[in-house]
């Protein structure tokens, strides 16, 4: 069974608090958990819900969400707030300065990791290094890429990410050399993987 962790609906925060009730125990002389009640709490927005939203515990959220922290609902200052994969990012003073930020990260991730699951960063700590490949459409089968072709023969560029063993793995596809080595810089600057020439 996949282990799940409960985040807040409101903000996407994994800390959010239960009310509960504990018991004086004289054997173990502590207290000790006794029922748990419906009410949750979120630390970071401070909205109340009875129904966390559930995710993988080992995956990150793809979900990008903006959300308002109102004044006394929690030790966040006031403003608007986007939470993502990528971190929280805020306070915003406007709800649109939020909502462009959302808009910035999605374009980010579209463009850093196109060929990753939820266009979300991989575990880079399965790979030794970077690549950049030609790619083209493989004539005699129109469905399939052929990967790491001449550069005077691709149609467009694949940023590899590789393991210890060799092995290639897409992260993202550019439509020009020129920005397919930018993007394995950027990856570069992420993930600290060397790019292999």
């Amino acid at each position: 069974m996949t282990k799940q962790r409960p985040i807040c609906p409101n903000c996407g925060s994994a800390d959010i608090s239960r009310d509960a009730t504990a018991r004086w125990c004289d054997e173990t002389q502590d207290w000790t958990l006794s029922g748990t009640f419906d009410d949750m709490t979120c630390d970071d927005c401070g909205r109340e819900t009875n129904g966390p939203d559930w995710i993988d515990a080992g995956s990150a959220d793809a979900e990008i969400y903006v959300f308002e922290i109102r004044a006394s609902e929690s030790e966040l200052p006031r403003g608007w707030y986007v939470r993502s994969a990528e971190g929280l990012n805020g306070p915003f003073d406007e709800e649109w300065k939020a909502d462009r930020e959302q808009e910035t990260i999605e374009a980010r991730r579209k463009r850093l990791f196109n060929c990753c699951a939820d266009n979300l960063a991989p575990d880079w700590s399965r790979f030794a290094s970077l690549t950049v490949g030609g790619c083209k459409v493989d004539p005699e089968d129109p469905g399939h890429t052929l990967g790491l072709v001449c550069d005077a023969e691709a149609q467009f560029w694949t940023v590899y990410a590789r393991d210890k063993d060799g092995c290639s793995e897409a992260i993202t596809d550019c439509g020009a050399r020129a920005e397919a080595d930018q993007v394995a810089q950027e990856l570069y600057t992420l993930s600290g993987l060397e790019i292999a020439r």
